[in-house]
């Protein structure tokens, strides 16, 4: 494919009707400034799941992407895995640097045509993906992006989550056929990117390049000053699977603060009976640190009383002693399936009366009633039907976290 470089970016000066796909000689890529610095692996389906047709478009749309994005000087590290029974990465991070050279490598991929096993794939970049450390930069945020267009034949979930806990930010790009496969592997729908036809995926890029971004960018709550405690439900009323699942939502939580001592603070706090404090607001300030300590939360088993945990948290948690920083804003987040809430009201309200936000997440059906007087409006309490749900509610909670006054 011939082209040419200038400073405004890259345009055809030879048309490609090969497959329908690639830009005519009429058509000029838009030049899309990828600024942030990022290490980038596309994890592309070359499955028979896809077809031939399929891993060509692919192809042309890693190379429309790129044309798009990558300058000179650009900031990001690219690299390519494909995958059917097997993965390989036959482009590593950051081995090409000038896009004319990187879509050289793209147009020398072959087609695998095997079985579609997207969680094997997935486990496997997470190992192997950034293993380059001389060529991919340390600090840089790590995305995956996967392109998929087939149900995978193994499970995905489990590996997803996985690749996560390995700090590795996930995005999905497929086709509404598997929209669900790829919320689960991204554990938030506003990391998938889904377009309704083949046409559509080329439309898409502007989209991609700012989710890439948005993964490294002071937005939102990650631009404020904020003192956030977690106070988990860990009473058997819960049971340990679930309190497992309640754990993994402030684990990646986390992931939308900014956490030092001039931003975010956060501190967890489980509850039974009596409660108990994982780390204070001024224990750890790295993501890294948190995430190890967070995994430490125990399961108690015992009887729920959060007002116990709320009137802990008001005199023992979000104090100056424990790292609390005066005027900041300050926010207590509930996760419980709504047990054990009589005599939780008079703490809460003693909290906001102090300036402390309390956010209620409750999931099940429990008592509205009994939940509204400890949220204090109904702004700040979110009904989630089922513990499975709980990650697709993450981004409203967080946005509502954020414009708490």
């Amino acid at each position: 494919m011939g082209a040419r470089v200038s400073q405004r970016g890259w345009t055809n000066t030879t048309a490609s009707a090969r497959w329908g796909m690639e830009e005519t000689s009429t058509v000029v890529t838009p030049k899309l400034s990828l600024e942030c610095g990022v290490d980038l692996l596309f994890l592309m389906d070359s499955s028979a799941g896809v077809t031939l047709e399929g891993f060509l478009r692919y192809k042309a749309f890693l190379k429309r992407f790129l044309q798009a994005v990558m300058g000179r000087d650009s900031p990001m590290n690219v690299g390519v895995a494909q995958y059917d029974n097997n993965v390989r990465i036959p482009i590593e991070v950051g081995q090409h640097k000038d896009a004319f050279s990187f879509m050289k490598s793209i147009d020398a991929l072959n087609f695998g045509g095997g079985g579609t096993l997207t969680g094997r794939a997935l486990r496997y970049v997470a190992q192997h993906g950034f293993r380059s450390t001389s060529l991919c930069q340390d600090g840089l945020p790590r995305v995956v992006v996967l392109l998929t267009d087939s149900k995978s034949q193994d499970p995905v979930a489990e590996a997803a989550k996985y690749a996560r806990d390995q700090d590795l930010f996930l995005i999905a790009v497929g086709s509404s056929f598997v929209r669900a496969e790829l919320a689960e592997v991204t554990g938030n729908p506003k990391q998938t990117i889904v377009y309704s036809d083949p046409q559509d995926l080329f439309n898409r890029i502007p989209e991609l390049q700012r989710r890439i971004c948005s993964v490294d960018s002071p937005e939102g709550c990650q631009a404020q000053a904020l003192d956030v405690t977690f106070a988990v439900d860990a009473s058997a009323g819960v049971s340990l699977e679930n309190f497992l699942r309640l754990r993994d939502f402030v684990r990646s939580s986390r992931l939308h603060f900014s956490i030092n001592r001039d931003v975010t603070q956060i501190a967890l706090v489980v509850y039974g009976s009596k409660p108990h404090t994982v780390f204070a607001l001024d224990t750890h300030t790295s993501n890294s640190a948190l995430l190890q300590a967070i995994d430490q939360a125990p399961f108690l088993g015992d009887s729920a009383s959060a007002g116990s945990a709320l009137l802990h948290i008001y005199g023992d948690v979000m104090t100056v002693q424990k790292g609390a920083r005066p005027g900041v804003n300050k926010v207590v987040v509930v996760l419980t399936n709504g047990g054990g809430m009589e005599g939780a009201a008079a703490p809460a309200q003693q909290l906001r009366d102090n300036g402390i936000l309390v956010f209620v997440v409750v999931i099940g059906g429990a008592q509205r009633d009994t939940l509204l007087r400890v949220a204090g409006s109904p702004n700040y309490l979110v009904h989630v039907s089922s513990y499975e749900d709980l990650q697709y509610y993450q981004d409203l909670i967080i946005e509502r976290i954020c414009e708490g006054e």
